[in-house]
């Protein structure tokens, strides 16, 4: 229980010093008065290639950033959480592939934001869910698709302003690593299952008994 809950602190701690950076990063350059979006994801563009690394910590706005901050917590707190072998090659996966992706496909206009991480850190927890088949990933699923349903249309070309490139590559990149790591981690004990109920055997004339070793 102890190491649990070591567990929680460090994951908890670990997002949220994620959500500071991009916090300082938006800070110093409102201070700065240096524009970080040329740090972003320029699809083939040699230089656009560092955006892959740095363009989900660059917003374009504080409302930018507030609005990814929660899903940003949520997704990569519950990725760690619910699924703590998978969950580092999940984030680390999911981030690299997502940038990769807009590079090659995206508009030739510099991609920033978390947003691209969030669809794919969703869309992961989510297929998990499906592909799994236990009750606590499928709990977990559902879930994400009652609060997140509405991020859907932000999957199609809309806003010239938003990237849906990233929201589908993240998506793409989610549902890739949920089936590439959907038996990493062990299936939890289903609650509902009696472990002291007796397994019921008959022999060949059709009589109860009780397995062997009894």
């Amino acid at each position: 229980m102890e190491t649990e809950r070591r567990y929680f602190i460090k994951t908890v701690g670990v997002t949220l010093l994620l959500l500071v950076c991009m916090a300082w990063v938006k800070l110093y350059e409102e201070k700065s008065g240096v524009d970080f979006a040329i740090f972003g994801i320029m699809p083939r563009s040699m230089n656009g290639l560092k955006g892959i690394l740095f363009s989900p910590l660059i917003h374009g706005s504080w409302k930018h950033l507030f609005n990814n901050s929660l899903p940003f917590f949520i997704s990569t707190s519950a990725i760690f959480l619910f699924y703590p072998k998978a969950g580092r090659n999940a984030f680390l996966g999911i981030y690299f592939l997502t940038g990769i992706l807009v590079w090659v496909f995206g508009r030739a206009s510099f991609h920033i934001g978390a947003s691209g991480l969030n669809y794919g850190f969703l869309t992961f927890l989510f297929f998990m869910g499906l592909f799994r088949k236990d009750n606590r990933s499928l709990a977990l699923s559902f879930l994400v698709l009652f609060l997140y349903s509405g991020l859907i249309a932000g999957l199609f070309p809309g806003d010239p302003r938003i990237s849906w490139e990233s929201h589908l590559a993240g998506s793409i990149a989610g549902l890739l690593f949920a089936f590439l790591l959907k038996n990493v981690d062990d299936k939890p004990a289903d609650p509902f299952e009696d472990e002291d109920v007796e397994e019921e055997v008959y022999n060949s004339d059709g009589e109860f008994t009780y397995p062997s070793g009894r």
